[in-house]
Parts: C-alpha cells; structure tokens; sequence
C-alpha cells in the first residue's frame, strides 16, 4: 500500500494514534471493544516493518509477545495494528481476571469521544505546522514548523481549558526556541485557531535575523553565547585581546542601530567608545542601507573583522615558533 495512504487509513481506523517523526513513531490509544489501552509503537525504518517495537499494558504484553512472530512479519503497519488489535481483543474475552485489572489503566467512550474530537480541532488549527509530540494525557502538544529557509522549529504548548464543544480555548507557551520579543507578539492573540498562523508569521519574519546572526558566526569570533541559541538576541564579538563589543539587536528591525556596549581593558573600551561615537556622528549616524557589519566596520574603522579559527591559527603558529626558537 502507497505510505500516504496507508496513514489516512491509520488514522482514519485509529484516530488516537498519533504519528510522530515522520511516521517512525506513534503514540496514543488503540480501541478494544469499550475501552481504549495507551501504546507506543516504534517504526524505526517505515514504511517497512524492520525492526518494529511497542509498549502496552503489561497484562497484556505476555500474550503480545507470544504472538511476536506473527505481528512482526506483518505486510504493513495497518496489518500490524489490525492483528494487535485482535489479540488484545481476544486476551480480554479469554481472561475475565484481566477485566478488572485493566479498568483504571484506559479510557472510557466519554473520555474517547471528548480527546477525538481535541485532536480534530488541533488538527484543523495547526496549518502548515506538524505535531511532533502529544502527552498521552493531552496535556500538551509540541509543534514544528519548517521555515523558508528549510529551518525547523519547535513550541509546546500547555492545552488548559476547553469549551461545551471541547474545542481549545485557553492554553500557555511552556517551552520555545523563539526570542522573547517574538513570544510576546504571539501572546498578544489569546486565539488558539488564529495562534498557528501568527506563528508561522513570526517565524518568517525572523529569518532574516537567524541570517544575519549566522552572517555574523561565520565572518566574525562570536565570544558569547557559545553555542548561540535561536533564541538569543546579544553576541559578544572578539575585537582585540583587551577588546570585545556586545550587539544587542532587535530581531524585528535588523536594519537599526544596536545596543552596542565594549568590553575590556579600560583604556582599550575607552578608545573604542570614544572612537565608535566620533565616526557615528561624522557619518550622520547608522547607515540602514548597509549591512551590520560593514556598519561596524566603519564604525569601528576596521578593514575586516577576524574569526575565531583566524585567531587560532595565529596563536598556534606563534607557539610553533616559540618552541622552535627555545
């Protein structure tokens, strides 16, 4: 069977399994007779079968491993799930000790119908956006998006409050790759079916910062912060030995003069300040037409800026002599 189509049947057959990872895992609840059983399956090389792994509940995991053979020899994951389901079912009907057992560990049709119908919504407000991770529970869900740039990046959300219809209507940002300045915007619409596509609105917005700070990374020695993070806004640069400059910029408006602060050696910060604020002033200020860094080349009158694998190759070569001269 074609993959994409074989996932519309997964779904359409076991619509609380979620595919994670580009289908080489799912997560959530298969449906035996009333109840639904929490399980995680592992696809490592699908579409194929190959090395195909899974955690369910453990009364029932003796007699799933007694029909390993038979489940991973299936011809496809739907066969694979069609054939799990039916001996869960069948281990229930047989083994009346279990029903009692397995009562507080699932779900009833209440609560199915209500996280269907949760995941229904979330499906239809996410977009161009892919849902990487759920909590079992549905206490949160992580979102990806892939940028222009072929960039991806995450955001979880908390999933706190919902409506007679149980659709999203309250929910919090807990964990993102985004500056703070950017979260703030996506805060400002509470609107979790207009939430999606102001993130993908941030998110492309941003690229030319991530750009410019990748500019930087690769033509200048970036001191702090190492690694530096989507999220981060400053780089402390290498200047001199005695001599650094910390940008913060404004992810939103690249083009706009910095908060630039120098570090170092007194006398050395005191040049370069002093220096720094002659040249703005005799150039009329911060050009916009030119990029950051030939602003600060100007700025700073320095021909080119210096990398860090520059400066390594310096001092290594300084210390190659120096041991030869010993």
């Amino acid at each position: 069977m074609n993959p994409r189509l074989e996932v519309l049947s997964l779904l359409s057959e076991f619509p609380l399994l979620i595919p994670l990872n580009d289908y080489k895992e799912w997560q959530g609840y298969i449906g035996v007779k009333e109840h639904q059983f929490k399980a995680r399956i592992n696809v490592p090389n699908y579409p194929s079968l190959n090395g195909i792994s899974w955690e369910f509940h453990p009364q029932i995991e003796k007699e799933l491993l007694n029909h390993k053979s038979k489940l991973i020899n299936s011809k496809s994951l739907i066969d694979f799930l069609q054939l799990f389901q039916q001996i869960v079912h069948n281990t229930i009907s047989e083994k009346t000790s279990l029903k009692s057992e397995i009562t507080t560990s699932v779900w009833n049709g209440q609560s199915v119908l209500f996280y269907k119908q949760l995941l229904d919504g979330l499906e239809k407000s996410i977009g161009s956006c892919k849902i990487d991770e759920i909590g079992c529970d549905m206490k949160w869900v992580r979102i990806c998006y892939r940028d222009s740039k072929c960039s991806t990046h995450f955001i979880t959300l908390s999933l706190e409050g919902c409506n007679k219809h149980n659709s999203i209507t309250s929910f919090k940002i807990i964990q993102h790759d985004l500056p703070n300045e950017a979260v703030s915007v996506l805060l400002q619409d509470t609107s979790f079916n207009h939430f999606f596509a102001k993130f993908e609105e941030v998110i492309e917005s941003l690229v030319p910062f991530w750009d410019l700070c990748k500019n930087l990374e690769e033509k200048t020695w970036v001191i702090e912060p190492n690694p530096p993070k989507k999220s981060d806004v400053h780089r402390r640069i290498y200047l001199a030995e005695d001599l650094s400059v910390t940008l913060k910029l404004n992810p939103f408006d690249i083009t706009s003069l910095p908060d630039v602060k120098f570090l170092g050696a007194i006398d050395a910060v005191n040049q370069a300040r002093d220096k720094f604020q002659s040249f703005l002033e005799m150039y009329d200020g911060w050009d916009s037409e030119l990029t950051l860094l030939e602003n600060l080349e100007r700025l700073l009158d320095i021909k080119q800026f210096v990398n860090k694998k520059y400066i390594e190759n310096v001092r290594l070569k300084a210390g190659d002599t120096g041991c030869a001269n010993a």
